[in-house]
């Protein structure tokens, strides 16, 4: 009957989408999500015994979520809504039409309960070595970068700014008031292209940009182009680098919508991480044959 769903319509239409090229289709066949089960589970141990209610979530369910998340520059609402109303998402997930989707809540505590435990930075290194398991050596020289990701900038007064520099809270401030103030992060200037002189100039204007927010510090191979791990030196070369920059601020969407140096610590090595699967997804699926 027209306009009745069919008990195979959703199997057709997910395979629709392999075959127009559905990038998570491709992303979750190159990347075993299952090597990050230890991790995960040693991290979550805690927030997974729960006594009442809903059983827990898998673990590799979960960070993939937060992969997704990250992909897609997705709220913790917006995640949600996607997967329960996306069939690519879904899938990639790891649910069924029937199956519970986690929640805001629950993705929130699963990201906290990460963070926390500073899992993120394992994840980061267990994808690293299997990168340099499959070949992907960090050969040919490094190089070294750095960029701000802006944050939610804090609006503060004289003698805030004073205090808040110093390392200190003014007591004036509720608790409420006081988380959700980004004191961690950091103003800086953004130099930009330099505007062609006016007819009554003679020297062009360079253009100066005030920003606030985190420094993502990474180092990349120089022959493949895989984020390897940050500091805060300095390096001539730049054009493989701006790349991921570019990829994470345009393709991903990067910001950092979080209080505290510890979440965006936790969101740009998950955005990192993401960085590396979405090379590694490419380089495999360029050698794949036709």
């Amino acid at each position: 009957m027209a306009g009745q769903a069919g008990f195979f319509d959703v199997d057709d239409r997910l395979r629709w989408r392999n075959e127009a090229g559905d990038p998570l289709a491709r992303l979750g066949a190159v990347v075993d999500f299952e090597l990050f089960r230890d991790e995960l589970e040693r991290a979550l141990m805690r927030s997974d015994r729960t006594k009442d209610g809903h059983p827990p979530y898998d673990a590799v369910l979960m960070f993939r979520l937060l992969v997704l998340q990250t992909l897609y520059t997705l709220s913790d609402e917006q995640a949600e809504y996607q997967v329960r109303d996306r069939l690519s998402f879904m899938r990639f997930v790891g649910l069924g039409l029937g199956d519970p989707v986690p929640d805001t809540k629950t993705l929130w505590l699963c990201r906290e309960q990460l963070t926390k435990a500073g899992a993120i930075e394992a994840l980061f290194e267990r994808f690293d070595r299997l990168l340099h398991d499959a070949g992907y050596l960090a050969m040919g020289g490094q190089i070294v970068d750095a960029t701000v990701v802006e944050a939610r900038r804090p609006r503060l007064k004289g003698d805030e700014k004073a205090i808040v520099k110093g390392g200190g809270t003014p007591e004036d401030w509720s608790k409420v008031k006081a988380a959700q103030m980004d004191t961690d992060g950091r103003w800086t200037l953004k130099r930009g292209r330099k505007r062609p002189p006016k007819a009554n100039e003679r020297v062009a204007t360079e253009l100066v940009v005030p920003s606030f927010g985190y420094k993502n510090h990474v180092t990349i191979g120089r022959r493949h182009g895989f984020v390897r791990r940050g500091n805060a030196k300095r390096a001539k070369t730049r054009v493989a680098v701006e790349h991921v920059f570019a990829v994470q601020k345009r393709r991903l969407g990067l910001v950092i919508r979080t209080v505290g140096k510890a979440r965006a610590e936790a969101k740009l090595g998950l955005a990192n991480l993401v960085t590396n699967m979405l090379r590694l997804a490419w380089f495999e699926t360029r050698a794949a044959p036709a």
